[in-house]
């Protein structure tokens, strides 16, 4: 079985949406259904903008050009 977005380090999905075996749109929601699931309990973010975070996605794939891996991850702020 491969592993899941949310299973995997920062470094490891960077390296998977650079050989396509992942899309940035996967890791994204993937990051952000992990988020959701857990930040009621742990409080570790004061604003999670899924939207934007989204968006970010769209334009990336219309410019159809290798993505910068620093921005394959929600916008967040922690505490």
């Amino acid at each position: 079985m491969s592993e899941t977005p949310a299973s995997m380090s920062a470094a490891a999905i960077a390296q998977a949406v650079a050989n396509r075996k992942i899309t940035a749109v996967a890791a994204t929601e993937a990051a952000l259904a992990r988020i959701a699931a857990h930040d009621k309990v742990l409080n570790a973010f004061t604003d999670v903008t899924a939207d934007r975070a989204r968006a970010k996605r769209v334009r990336s794939m219309r410019r159809s050009q290798p993505e910068n891996p620093s921005a394959r991850w929600p916008a967040c702020r922690s505490r």
